[in-house]
């Protein structure tokens, strides 16, 4: 016969993939938040440092499927170590800083403004390749670029993203 999971002394344990409950479990500098609802598949969130974007849709043929953007969004998720990229404010050239298959995400500073550096995080580009998908994915390939301001080495840097 089957045996009843209700009974007392059965727990359901979600299930998720060792790289998250890795994450999970290391946590933050506080350390892992088991309170947290489903933990350990709980993903904390990664570094944040631009606010809001713009979005312009740029979704062609050529563009890069749907599922090898999302599956960047899996790596950045899983990564254990730090999810910051500080990027060089040199005018005039886009920095590549993540890819996954086709998948590509690249940034460039719109002017100095006193900036030597400037900051994207993991959870930047996992909001932007997300909404991005949300916006324009619905064909099964995405292509997108916008703008947004991001933390820098003296103040808020302007950025371009693609």
């Amino acid at each position: 016969g089957h045996q009843d999971i209700t009974a007392p002394g059965y727990i359901r344990m979600p299930v998720c993939s060792p790289a998250v409950a890795r994450k999970a479990w290391i946590g933050s500098d506080n350390g892992p938040d088991t309170t947290a609802a489903g933990y350990p598949c709980v993903v904390p969130k990664n570094d944040d440092y631009c606010g809001d974007s713009t979005f312009v849709d740029q979704t062609s043929g050529a563009s890069p499927p749907v599922s090898d953007c999302l599956k960047l969004v899996e790596k950045i998720q899983a990564r254990v170590k730090p999810t910051d990229h500080e990027i060089e404010n040199a005018i005039g050239s886009q920095h590549q800083i993540e890819e996954y298959g086709e998948c590509k995400f690249g940034v460039q500073g719109n002017g100095k403004h006193g900036n030597i550096d400037f900051h994207i995080g993991g959870q930047d580009i996992i909001d932007i390749i997300n909404d991005s998908v949300k916006k324009f994915g619905s064909s099964g390939r995405v292509g997108s670029k916008g703008n947004m301001d991001c933390k820098g080495t003296v103040k808020k840097q302007n950025v371009n993203w693609g």
